[in-house]
Formats: structure tokens, sequence, C-alpha cells
């Protein structure tokens, strides 16, 4: 879920595939997720849409965080 910084108010949400314990990586219009289930997944973050999704087929078995995904240019 997204949400205003002035009012509180949800700006969009996003269904992942999975839950996420690492924190989204955000660079420019790109929020970058991951997801426990292996799922690496680009979100437009002015609206939330799915701009494409990797799956690296290997969960994460950690149990109490994640790694973050970092944005490389």
């Amino acid at each position: 879920e997204v949400f205003n910084a002035m009012n509180g108010s949800l700006l969009w949400k996003n269904k992942l595939t999975g839950l996420s314990y690492a924190s989204p990586a955000i660079q420019d219009s790109y929020i970058v997720t991951k997801t426990i289930d292996g799922h690496i997944t680009l979100l437009n973050k002015f609206n939330g849409s799915q701009l494409w999704q990797y799956d690296h087929k290997e969960p994460s078995f950690v149990e109490n965080g994640d790694s973050s995904p970092v944005i490389a240019q």
C-alpha cells in the first residue's frame, strides 16, 4: 500500500505474490519489491502498475528478514 505523505490517504495498493520482509528499493518512478517466494517485481511508483516480474525460482529461507533489492543503472 502507498499513502499520501501529506494527508495519509491511500494512493494505491498492489497485491504481491507473497510476503515481503525486505524494504522496497525506490528510484525515480520505480519501486522494486522482493517477496519470500522468490519474486522480484518492478512497479510504477505513481499508480502501482506492474511493469515486470522475475521469478528467482528459489524462495528465501530467512526467518527474521530478507535482503532488500537494489536498483543499478
